[in-house]
């Protein structure tokens, strides 16, 4: 990139805030034919008044060359970059993020794309249905029903059937984010050169870049709002008979916006419609236009929005993100992600901590980062910025405080931490306001100091470069993982019937590799959850695939830094009167107590075990019980229902005093009805019978079980 000192370049037209006036009108200075209809005194463009003349000298000097010889250079520039932003989501989309990101809502976005294509609103349920849960999918009837709204998976929808993939939906988004953020900037700012420095500044970010790859909502929301926000400046200042049309986009984008991500919507779009409604729409009856207008334009999606919230919850007003676990909402207290999660007294030093890290990495993930907010800062103090634009500007600042009354920000910044992996996307929306603030102070900084403002550039983009480097490397590492995983799972793929051993009972977590397409089997490996006697139906449905047990370690795909482990095991159904296991367990280091959890149903009972060594125990299964012979329980009593699932479980005690889960597994158990009541019962179960494949370098599971 070519740095050239910007000193007062405003493309030979009326910048304001560079030609030496600071933004003011000059006492003379004629208004655009576009605005001198507007029926409200101040329906041309919105800028403080008063200051002094224009300077003459080497800036006037440059601005009157670059009129000259390079006219319309800003414009060309931002095509350019916009162009090559959409190439970058493309190969981020393709290259890095194959098997998309450790944000596994990226899989329930593909996931509903996928039922779109295949013709349905809704995934089918197959039989037993809670072995294919999706993550975070509520079985309703026949179908599941996913947490987010329709917008972003139809999109996606549209690129799978035209393209067979979504990078090309993927480049048209991050293409016109770069165009809208430059015309936003030269609507609200009124210098082409402020604007096309913005729109290089989010080209350029780490957060766009990574986040433009991805199946998720947040760039698709800052859009949305960008448009909303450019169209109703330009209504604004526009003549009365363009005003309708203006207004009822920006209600059409403020709506579309607010059906992806309402407590967005609301919170960044709340300053800016105040600007235009109490600003230069100032007028009783002009204000009531275009209030009407925006919600008419609002209607037609806020209606797609309730029709759909009544197909998935049975009501138009009930969104389907909390509908598996109502605790996952907004406020303070007890607050889950799904049923089985472990409850959180979430607080206001929560919130504030979820949204201090994302606001400081946020800092890391613009261009420009810190200096670029400082920049901002000093431009709003010197009053360099329009009326609009700090109304956008407002917008972010109130969507921040209003996330720290969501806990979502705190899981994901502090409990998860996946922020640190693919950015704060929560505030990819405050993304925009800093870098068009920002961009004023940088571009007023070449004005003032060009060495100084080339120096800080040059810092900026290094900083930049080096948080850009980090964030492809972990992804990649985790990309890594996700495709040995996708080899260890696929291989001979028509006839693989693996389940997953998954905490919690969901597929797609904690990789969006363990997925299922919506018509199961129809192509690639079958996954289902392992959850004991529905094993027995899954089998039945896929007779001629070959079962597998997959085994991975609970801190899968959690860090970069982390250790993985995954075991693939064969499995094979055993029949008898009595069955006879053999239990190998090793102990994992540091433990000082351990014991041997055997459940079924609601009986339950322990066997204590030596910390110090391995041992082999042998389990028996027949039709009065389970049993381990010759060593009695210190806990429980002897299993009376072998028809019930047996779930084994090693417990230790670590060195804080804490009881915690060292490894377990489901070992399906069933009574087969006797054919001749002379002869035992038989009973039935799947176990695993050998290892076939392993993921990373860590030991194997601590419970290893095959047939004695």
């Amino acid at each position: 990139m070519v740095i050239v000192p910007l000193r007062q370049l405003t493309d030979g037209k009326p910048a304001g805030l560079l030609d030496g006036t600071g933004g003011r009108d000059v006492p003379g200075r004629p208004v655009p034919a576009a605005d001198a209809g507007g029926d409200d005194s101040t329906s041309g463009p919105i800028e403080p008044s008063g200051g002094p003349p224009p300077r003459a000298g080497a800036g006037a000097r440059a601005r009157r060359w670059l009129s000259g010889r390079l006219p319309g250079w800003q414009p060309r520039l931002v095509a350019m970059v916009a162009i090559i932003s959409g190439v970058v989501a493309a190969v981020v989309s393709t290259r890095l993020f194959p098997h998309l990101s450790m944000n596994n809502d990226e899989g329930i976005y593909r996931l509903q794309a996928q039922v779109f294509v295949s013709g349905h609103l809704f995934p089918p349920a197959a039989d037993p249905a809670a072995s294919y849960a999706p993550w975070l999918a509520v079985l309703d009837g026949s179908h599941y029903v996913l947490k987010y709204t329709p917008l972003v998976p139809g999109l996606l929808a549209l690129s799978l059937w035209a393209t067979g993939g979504y990078w090309a939906v993927l480049a048209v988004l991050a293409t016109a984010f770069v165009v809208v953020t430059y015309l936003l900037a030269v609507e609200l700012l009124g210098d082409r050169t402020v604007a096309a420095v913005a729109a290089v500044l989010t080209a350029l970010s780490p957060l766009v870049i990574i986040q433009s790859g991805l199946l998720l909502p947040y760039l698709p929301t800052a859009l949305l709002l960008e448009l909303f926000a450019l169209l109703l400046a330009r209504g604004a200042r526009a003549a009365p008979s363009q005003r309708p049309k203006l207004f009822a986009g920006a209600g059409v984008a403020a709506g579309l916006a607010l059906t992806v991500r309402p407590f967005d919507g609301v919170l960044f779009i709340v300053p800016v419609l105040a600007w235009a409604l109490f600003g230069p729409l100032r007028r009783t009856a002009t204000r009531r236009r275009a209030a009407a207008w925006l919600i008419a334009g609002a209607v037609l999606p806020l209606l797609g929005l309730a029709a759909w919230n009544w197909a998935a919850t049975g009501s138009p007003t009930r969104l389907p993100f909390a509908l598996l676990e109502k605790r996952d909402a907004l406020g303070f207290g007890i607050r889950k992600l799904y049923p089985t999660d472990n409850p959180h007294n979430f607080h206001l030093a929560d919130g504030w901590s979820g949204v201090a890290e994302h606001l400081r990495l946020l800092g890391l993930w613009t261009c420009g980062g810190v200096v670029l907010a400082a920049l901002a800062v000093v431009a709003l103090v010197r009053r360099r910025v329009r009326a609009p634009a700090v109304a956008l500007f407002a917008g972010g600042l109130l969507l921040s405080a209003g996330y720290l009354f969501f806990w979502g920000v705190w899981n994901a910044a502090k409990n998860w931490a996946g922020i640190s992996y693919v950015g704060p996307f929560y505030v990819l929306a405050v993304l925009v306001p800093l870098v068009l603030v920002g961009a004023v102070g940088l571009v007023d900084l070449f004005r003032w100091r060009p060495p100084v403002a080339v120096a800080t550039t040059a810092g900026c983009l290094a900083m930049t470069g080096v948080v850009l480097a980090g964030a492809v490397a972990t992804n990649a590492t985790f990309t890594d993982q996700n495709e040995q995983l996708s080899r260890l799972t696929a291989d001979g793929a028509q006839q693989k019937l693996v389940f997953v051993a998954a905490d919690p009972s969901f597929l797609m977590h904690p990789t969006s590799v363990l997925a299922n397409p919506p018509d199961i089997g129809s192509a690639g490996p079958v996954y289902a959850l392992a959850r004991g006697s529905d094993d027995f139906g899954v089998l039945r449905r896929f007779p001629a695939r070959d079962p597998y047990l997959l085994r991975m370690a609970g801190d899968y795909g959690h860090s970069a830094d982390t250790p993985i482990r995954a075991v693939i095991e064969r499995l094979r159904v055993e029949r008898g009167a009595t069955l006879r296991l053999r239990l190998h367990i090793t102990p994992p280091a540091g433990a000082r107590y351990l014991y041997l959890k055997v459940t079924a149903g609601s009986v339950r009972y322990a066997y204590p075990l030596d910390p110090s060594r391995g041992v082999d125990l042998i389990l028996e299964i027949d039709a009065s019980g389970v049993r381990i012979p010759g060593r009695p329980p210190a806990l429980g009593e002897v299993l009376s229902t072998p028809s019930q699932p047996v779930l084994l479980t090693l417990e230790g005690l670590g060195k804080r005093g804490t009881v915690t889960p060292v490894d377990g597994m489901w070992v399906p158990v069933r009574a087969l009805p006797g054919a001749d009541p002379a002869n035992p019962p038989q009973v039935e179960a799947i176990v695993p019978v050998e290892e076939v494949g392993r993921l990373g370098s860590l030991p194997g599971p601590a419970l290893v079980v095959r047939p004695a």
